[in-house]
């Protein structure tokens, strides 16, 4: 988890059409190091995985990535410019699958967009 290591959680909101969750990442963590020095950019695996662990947290259930359909990385997302995030989630359940439709934004500035498939994973026997 990354997690209070490379993000924490400021706040969350839930609708019936949607749940935003707004995020500050810490600009000093040391993949901004190396991805990239002299231009520090949020890594997109790391935005896929944010989601995923954002998701994870609110339904309190562990759960794996089963398809990334479609992700769009928009505008950079730089920690020392854009360091406050909000992740919302359109959310369909059927079944173990979770289809969510996600943009990632602050204010009117849109960095990316997300159609991801997620299973709920089985607890452990």
């Amino acid at each position: 988890m990354i997690e209070n290591l490379l993000y924490s959680i400021v706040e969350q909101e839930d609708t019936n059409e949607q749940w935003r969750c707004r995020i500050a990442l810490n600009p000093q963590h040391t993949i901004f190091k190396a991805h990239f020095p002299e231009k520090p950019v949020l890594p997109g695996a790391c935005i896929v995985e944010i989601c995923k662990e954002l998701l994870s947290n609110k339904l309190q259930t562990d759960i794996s990535l089963q398809e990334a359909k479609n992700i769009k990385f928009l505008h950079l997302i730089e920690p020392q410019h854009n360091s406050v995030l909000d992740f919302i989630f359109q959310i369909t359940e059927k079944e173990n699958l979770l289809i969510c439709a996600i943009i990632v934004q602050y204010n009117e500035l849109t960095f990316s967009k997300l159609n991801l498939k997620l299973e709920k994973c089985k607890p452990a026997v």
